[in-house]
């Protein structure tokens, strides 16, 4: 029985998996650094701030929760938010941003 509540422990946590992976970006110095990030456990969706100045590219890249999606201040900043692993690299829609959910 013992064995058996064991494996079955060892299953679910399989089964969880690891999280989200997102984009991340952040300077050092007058670089920035791109680079993929494990989300924390709560953070459930990848996320794309922006633009820059030049309207090229996108200044943020991280990890967020649904709150944090639904919060920001959309007036100020064009957001998108993605809820696949390195859903917000870049490959965008013709919008210039990851899709949105």
């Amino acid at each position: 029985m013992k064995a058996v509540i064991t494996l079955l422990i060892l299953g679910l946590l399989f089964i969880h998996g690891e999280g989200l992976k997102c984009w991340n970006i952040r300077s050092i110095g007058s670089y920035n650094i791109l680079s993929v990030k494990n989300c924390a456990e709560n953070e459930d969706r990848c996320i794309a701030r922006g633009p820059t100045i030049d309207l090229q590219t996108w200044d943020t890249y991280d990890c967020a929760t649904q709150a944090e999606c639904q919060r920001e201040d959309k007036l100020t900043k064009v957001l998108k938010c993605c809820c696949e692993d390195q859903c917000n690299n870049g490959k965008m829609d013709e919008g210039g941003a990851p899709e949105e959910m």
